[in-house]
């Protein structure tokens, strides 16, 4: 909201599908970039500039859904991304470059559930709310329940 005019300004995705202009999640990083989280996938925002970026190639070209729930930044710098269906991503980010580092779900990890909902962040741990019930995950791959 531009508070001098008091207007707002709609952006839209409009080259893109419109199940991503269904935003889900939104996160500024340590860096101002604006991260969505779409039914549709991630994007980033940044210098007036909308670029798509491809989390899990394989499921996200299979499906027309890959549904970002949640996204948050750790202290290291990597962006953590919950998913509706498959789970918790990490992504590297050095300047422009973006990296998949680590790919968190039901049956290579201790997570309750691939549908997560929220991600709260606490040093090494990161707390996993979801369908069935809230996990305790540390980043280097142990997990709990409560």
């Amino acid at each position: 909201m531009n508070e001098q005019k008091n207007s707002v300004r709609q952006i839209s995705l409009e080259e893109f599908p419109s199940a991503d202009n269904n935003i889900i999640a939104l996160y500024r990083d340590k860096q101002n970039r604006i991260w969505i989280g779409t039914r549709g996938g991630l994007y980033v925002y940044t210098q007036d500039l909308f670029k798509k970026i491809v989390v899990d190639k394989n499921r996200e070209n299979n499906s027309a859904v890959f549904e970002i729930r949640d996204i948050k930044q750790d202290e290291e710098g990597l962006i953590w991304i919950a998913t509706e269906e498959y789970g918790i991503y990490s992504l590297k980010t050095d300047n422009e470059d973006i990296s998949l580092t680590n790919h968190f779900q039901q049956g290579n990890s201790e997570i309750l559930s691939n549908h997560i909902r929220k991600i709260f962040i606490d040093g090494n741990d990161l707390w996993l709310a979801s369908l069935d019930g809230l996990s305790v995950f540390n980043k280097e791959g142990k997990s709990g329940s409560l």
